[in-house]
This record gives structure tokens, C-alpha cells and sequence, in this order.
């Protein structure tokens, strides 16, 4: 996995995150 990859995902958890928090 690429770094930049990994970085989407973290990202993308969170959103997910920030998401379920509201």
C-alpha cells in the first residue's frame, strides 16, 4: 500500500467519524 493511499483512507474514516459524531 502506498502512503498516499493509506492517507486517503485515514481520511475517509474521518469523515465517516465526524459523520456519526454530528
Amino acid at each position: 500500500m502506498t502512503i498516499y493511499f493509506k492517507k486517503k483512507i485515514f481520511m475517509l474514516m474521518l469523515l465517516c467519524d465526524v459523520e456519526k459524531n454530528r
